[in-house]
């Protein structure tokens, strides 16, 4: 007979052993920098000209500091989703451009953004007997 089992299990014995499963983390933190801080724009759609201009996200609290990676995808959704869907995509290009080719040399400190994904059981609270 074959059992289905909702969690990361591993074989022991001919039994389904469950165990918790290591954090993931995305593939590459982004690298941003936090001193000096982002030049905030005060048009959300508007150009970038430096990349000291291509500030984080509002929703994660890292509008304050500037790219220094190309952003992933959930950057550029966010990017999209707080200036309302109105920005155009040469912006975003540009913005993906000047965050690529910036680079730290006025960055006088780098902090990065991970994201860790946990794998959990939907009753996390509930023990064997």
């Amino acid at each position: 007979s074959s059992w289905f089992v909702a969690f990361p299990t591993f074989p022991l014995v001919g039994r389904c052993m469950p165990y918790e499963a290591d954090d993931m983390f995305s593939d590459k933190p982004l690298k941003l920098c936090a001193d000096p801080p982002c030049k905030l724009m005060r048009e959300a759609t508007g150009m970038p000209t430096s990349a000291q201009e291509v500030c984080g996200l509002k929703r994660d609290k890292t509008s304050a500091y500037w790219l220094l990676d190309e952003p992933d995808d959930e950057v550029k959704e966010g990017w999209k989703s707080e200036a309302g869907g109105t920005i155009s995509e040469a912006v975003l290009a540009e913005r993906v451009r000047l965050a690529k080719e910036g680079g730290g040399l006025n960055c006088n400190l780098t902090v990065l953004r991970d994201t860790r994904v946990r794998l959990m059981t939907s009753d996390s609270e509930r023990t064997a007997l």
